[in-house]
């Protein structure tokens, strides 16, 4: 509001000049709406996100990167919560890996996905990284996830396959050999003993249990007391480093059916 005068000077009344807002107001609460939507799903997400400040040396090589925002998952799939806090303080020995990758994705605003092992954190991480804000800034957000299980999983199925294919290589050559009577399976974990029908019969036992699985101790009492001791050393030996283990009988030692 401004005063109005006349040419003398003499004061006639005041002006009022109004603007229509109402499209700013809108706009301004639509932002508002999505503001609060996007943190919501950072809130609730079990994905781990985390905004970050990449540190270049004079060199402009990328050597820290600090936790600026974090949502509630970073601490469930981190493991620790860096809210606020360099890397290099929590983890001095980080894998160069890591400041490279972020390193590039700040400076060129070149997104990254991959995954990868994390030493200090002892995790697999599986992340996806993007640049945010004003490349000045060299800030790039990340998502990520724990998938330590699934790793560990996929490596213990590897084991578990080289493990089979060595077991048939072994039955095969016994095969060749002409001195095999059967084959055993033995599950340390669960303890299920399996055999195959030929050596069921040669041990008196029930084939069908034999396909279910029987205990260690089942198929120790079917054995002559004379030979327990050595069976058992003999299924044991292989043993220290994996939790299952099969073999042909008769490779490592002979044994008798009780009673013969």
């Amino acid at each position: 509001m401004m005063p109005l005068h006349d040419d003398e000077g003499t004061h006639r009344g005041f002006v009022k000049i109004l603007g229509d807002r109402t499209a700013q107001r809108l706009a301004g609460e639509r932002l508002r709406v999505s503001e609060e939507r996007f943190r919501t799903l950072l809130e609730t997400i079990d994905t781990a996100f985390t905004l970050v400040e990449v540190r270049f040396d004079a060199d402009d090589r990328p050597v820290d990167y600090r936790f600026l925002e974090a949502n509630p998952a970073f601490e469930r799939q981190a493991g620790v919560n860096l809210r606020s806090k360099w890397v290099t303080e929590f983890a001095p020995n980080l894998e160069q890996f890591w400041f490279d990758t972020y390193g590039h994705v700040a400076r060129t605003r070149e997104a990254a996905t991959f995954e990868n092992y994390a030493q200090p954190f002892s995790r697999w991480f599986d992340v996806r990284a993007i640049c945010v804000g004003d490349p000045a800034e060299r800030q790039i957000a990340i998502f990520f996830n724990d998938v330590t299980a699934r790793k560990e999983a996929e490596a213990a199925l590897r084991a578990s396959e080289a493990i089979a294919r060595e077991n048939i290589e072994r039955v095969q050559l016994a095969l060749d050999a002409g001195t095999i009577i059967g084959t055993w399976f033995y599950d340390l974990v669960n303890d299920r003993f399996t055999v195959d029908e030929s050596f069921a019969r040669a041990f008196g036992l029930d084939p069908d249990f034999g396909r279910v699985g029987l205990s260690m101790a089942q198929v120790i009492d079917t054995v002559h007391p004379d030979d327990r001791e050595a069976l058992a050393a003999a299924i044991a030996a292989p043993m220290p480093t994996n939790t299952a283990r099969g073999a042909p009988t008769g490779t490592t030692t002979g044994w008798r059916p009780t009673g013969a």
